[in-house]
């Protein structure tokens, strides 16, 4: 019953996920298919995710509040006024914890920056 987005420090692990999921005897594979795990995957697994139950994924990139496609100022101007309303959107939830505040502007200000 694994929920969320994966996060890319899984491919940091020590597995082999090509050879995982081939079989169902449980005793032998780790095994990710039929959880609520969201795209996007992480590459190292986005193969063998299998079957997953996606009804409440959110439907944006994180931190594009504005859809637009791009992570921009607009981005943070945007999510800087839903904090200080004390508002909440799941789009602007950069880190998914729930919470709408500093740290996704911080998580947010990196992407960009990064790019």
């Amino acid at each position: 019953n694994f929920t969320g987005q994966v996060p890319e420090s899984i491919c940091n692990l020590d597995v082999n996920w090509s050879s995982s999921n081939i079989t169902y005897n449980y005793d032998d594979d780790f095994n990710i298919y039929n959880n609520q795990l969201c795209p996007p995957y992480p590459e190292c697994i986005e193969n063998y995710v299998g079957t997953q139950n996606t009804s409440e994924c959110i439907e944006c990139t994180l931190g594009d509040i504005n859809g637009d496609s791009s992570l921009n100022i607009l981005d943070l101007v945007l999510i800087s006024n839903l904090i200080l309303d004390d508002d909440y959107n799941e789009c602007g939830d950069t880190n998914s914890d729930g919470e709408l505040n500093i740290l996704d502007l911080v998580i947010l200000v990196n992407i960009i920056l990064d790019n």
